[in-house]
């Protein structure tokens, strides 16, 4: 027969791949055994008399060649009589002979008194026999690896089952282990493959395919982690270890090997360093590109930040561009030679060419030379006669250590530029330093501190007439007045900031309070209001060229439609968030976005993709120092495990999001957490510990007033049941209440909407 995968009534895996213009003909028997048991005619499925009659065909099917009756009787009957096993036997060839009953000859069964067997002349495709043939070793190309995969549906005779008969099934489970080994060969040779090429997305997917069919093997972890990395996706390669982690704990007691632990430190050493000095390198020129007399209308009235982020892209493509064009260590070996040339006096020349250089650091991953230029800055800032310059160039450092989680240094070298500005008379710069330092400490989730600091910030603007400065701090307060649960007083905030931006002609501010705004929308469930806040702000931001904007406003958008209960434009949007977040490297808003995506996952109730978000983004926010969203994310592990049915490990997980959130202070969050353990302690059959945590969650809800009708019923809800199972309430909750259970049993306490903070 034709060695090819037919298209037979949309069935099979793959088109014909014919030499000549001239396809083969179909066959007009296809067998598929792999992930299930199908045979398929021109004339529909054959649907066989009996279960054994089936196992009978695919026994003949996959062992060429006569077998003898005898044989046939024990392997499928062996359980009766022998007169009564050769009756089953010729009822079983009966049934065969007249499904099968081709048109064309010659036969698909072939039997004399003695033998049975299938006739491999016959008109017959039979995916397994493609797959092997596809899959085997003399197979070097690529598509022919890929089109063995896609063969490979499941497991062999996948949920088929034979009852009575042990031989076959002992046979069976042994073609299952041969047949998922040689599955398992095939997607290792298509990992290599696409590593070697430099195809890492292609080798991504299939290392995760690799992983589904045997996540114990440890190898094939390492290269997911390798090329998530190279990817730049480097906080799934962490989180691809937290998974590995997990597993090998679970199942076997036992840590990561030394290979896995080298691999992650390395990556964990990459990643505080890639993004950010990108970032850091690109400010420099951006501050410094001078502004034409009469701007275009479209940039009349953007602020500074919009002109680096529009500067951010050209620069990103200029820089792809020359990475094709130029040898780097040349232009490294030259510009280092540069640097040298400068006379040590000329900082402003000599700063320049530093800036550069890291820029080509970033494309050579030359991280000690990176940190050679921070050491370099250090040692030239002394020796500036400007000492407002030289607090400035500090403040440029605390920011350069909050984008790569390092907020203990940031805060220490905040203290430093605080005590250094109080000395001179420069209350703009001062008001700088406070307003740097309250996005620290929001980072943090400390924010009564941060609140205090921006207020600072905004005090010594007023004084100084410094509208710029003014908007900046009354955005920044809105976004720490929301966040301690003060609705009117983010909303007065933001309120004024966008009259500011509008007397300025700011387009870009206008969009960045319509944002702020549509997300006090979203907390009012006001969704329509929020939409249509959303969408203008959106629209401003492509106007603008403003992709750091834009992707705040894609996740605002899939966040209400969330809300509205429309998963899937939620997802269309959280993806698009997503993908720009890691293009632009913006991996603090990452850590939202990921949180966005998770809820919407849950909600799907897809529990496997919420648990790689999650797993994720707790591994960003542990890096970071995110206490805010780290136990968000523990939180969301116990709802997945709560959904799942793993109690312990749930009531684990929330236990681990209590603690953040009694440390933060957040009320609402701490409240569905504590619902949420309730319900596991519940599951645990621990009803002293489930109601503690219950009415502990009822009396939070009554302290704050900013928890919103979605958290409240949510919590209230859980607590109910609780209550009513441990004995201390009766009856049932009225049908009409409002209090019905949301899609998936998802808690859809205090959403957490992108703000504008700069």
């Amino acid at each position: 027969m034709e060695n090819t995968v037919f298209d037979f009534e949309g069935l099979a895996s793959s088109p014909p791949t014919p030499t000549d213009s001239h396809p083969p003909p179909r066959p007009w028997l296809c067998l598929r055994l792999l992930g299930g048991c199908e045979f398929l005619t021109p004339e529909g499925p054959v649907r066989l008399e009996t279960a054994k009659t089936a196992a009978l065909l695919v026994y003949l099917v996959m062992r060429p060649g006569p077998h003898r009756r005898h044989t046939l009787m024990g392997l499928l009957w062996g359980d009766l009589p022998e007169s009564k096993a050769r009756r089953n036997l010729r009822r079983a060839l009966w049934d065969l002979r007249r499904k099968l009953s081709c048109p064309q000859p010659p036969p698909f069964i072939l039997a004399t008194r003695q033998t049975v067997e299938f006739n491999r002349a016959s008109d017959y495709w039979l995916d397994v026999e493609e797959f092997e043939r596809l899959a085997g070793r003399e197979q070097k190309e690529s598509e022919a690896l890929e089109q063995a995969v896609e063969l490979y549906r499941g497991g062999f005779l996948e949920g088929f089952y034979v009852s009575d008969a042990p031989a076959f099934e002992e046979w069976m489970l042994m073609e299952k282990e041969r047949l998922q080994t040689l599955m398992l060969l095939t997607l290792q040779r298509l990992v290599a493959w696409y590593t070697i090429k430099g195809e890492y997305e292609a080798g991504i997917l299939h290392a995760r395919r690799l992983l589904a069919l045997d996540p114990w093997r440890e190898e094939t972890h390492r290269e997911l982690m390798r090329l998530l990395a190279a990817t730049g996706q480097r906080s799934a390669a962490l989180a691809q270890y937290y998974q590995c982690r997990h597993m090998l704990h679970t199942a076997f007691g036992s840590p990561p090997d030394q290979q896995t632990e080298l691999l992650y430190h390395r990556i964990i050493q990459e990643c505080r360093g890639v993004m950010p000095t990108e970032l850091l390198a690109l400010s420099y020129p951006a501050e410094h590109t001078p502004q034409p007399p009469t701007p275009p209308p479209e940039w009349q009235g953007a602020s500074l930040f919009a002109l680096r982020s529009q500067l951010l892209t050209w620069l990103t493509t200029a820089a792809e561009w020359s990475w094709r064009e130029y040898a780097h260590d040349d232009t490294l070996s030259f510009l280092s030679a540069a640097l040298n040339l400068v006379q040590p006096d000329d900082f402003e020349r000599r700063w320049t060419l530093l800036s550069t250089r890291e820029r080509v650091h970033h494309f050579t991953a030359d991280r000690a030379a990176q940190a050679r230029d921070l050491d370099a800055l250090e040692a030239l800032a002394p020796h500036l006669k400007d000492a407002s310059y030289l607090i400035s160039l500090r403040v440029r450092q605390i920011q350069y250590a909050c984008r790569i989680g390092e907020y203990t240094q940031a805060l220490a070298w905040g203290k430093q530029a605080l005590e250094q500005a109080g000395q001179l008379n420069a209350p703009n710069l001062l008001a700088h330093i406070h307003e740097v330092m309250g996005e620290t400490y929001w980072n943090l989730g400390d924010y009564a501190t941060a609140r205090d600091h921006v207020e600072q910030a905004l005090h010594h603007y007023l004084a100084e007439g410094n509208r710029e400065g003014e908007v900046r701090a009354r955005n920044g307060l809105g976004n720490i007045w929301r966040r301690l649960g003060q609705t009117e007083k983010a909303r007065e905030e933001w309120e004024r900031a966008m009259q500011l931006y509008r007397d300025q002609d700011n387009e870009w501010g206008v969009g960045m309070m319509l944002n702020n705004l549509g997300a006090l929308a979203i907390d009012s469930e006001d969704y329509d209001t929020a939409l249509d806040h959303h969408h203008q702000a959106l629209a401003i931001r492509r106007r603008l060229g403003d992709r750091r904007g834009e992707s705040s406003s894609l996740n605002n958008l899939a966040m209400t439609y969330y809300l509205m209960g429309d998963y899937e434009a939620a997802h269309k949007h959280v993806t698009a968030a997503i993908a720009l977040a890691r293009e632009i490297g913006e991996r603090s808003w990452l850590v939202s976005f990921l949180e966005t995506a998770t809820r919407i996952e849950l909600a799907r109730r897809n529990y496997e993709g919420a648990s790689r978000l999650c797993d994720e983004g707790l591994a960003l926010s542990e890096e970071a120092g995110d206490r805010h969203n780290a136990a968000f994310y523990h939180h969301s592990a116990g709802e997945i495990a709560l959904a799942l049915g793993e109690a312990a490990k749930a009531a684990t997980s929330f236990d681990r999001a209590c603690l953040l959130r009694r440390q933060l202070n957040e009320r609402v969050n701490l409240s569905a957490s504590l619902a949420g353990r309730a319900m596991a302690h519940l599951a645990l059959n621990d009803t002293a510990a489930a109601l503690t945590d219950a009415r502990e969650a009822v009396a939070l809800l009554e302290q704050t007033g900013h928890a919103g009708e979605y958290a409240e019923q949510e919590v209230r809800r859980r607590v109910y049941l609780v209550e009513r199972v441990c004995g201390d309430r009766e009856g049932y909750l009225p049908p009409d209440d409002g209090l019905s259970p949301r899609p998936g049993g998802v808690v859809k306490a205090s959403p957490q909407i992108q703000v504008s903070l700069s």
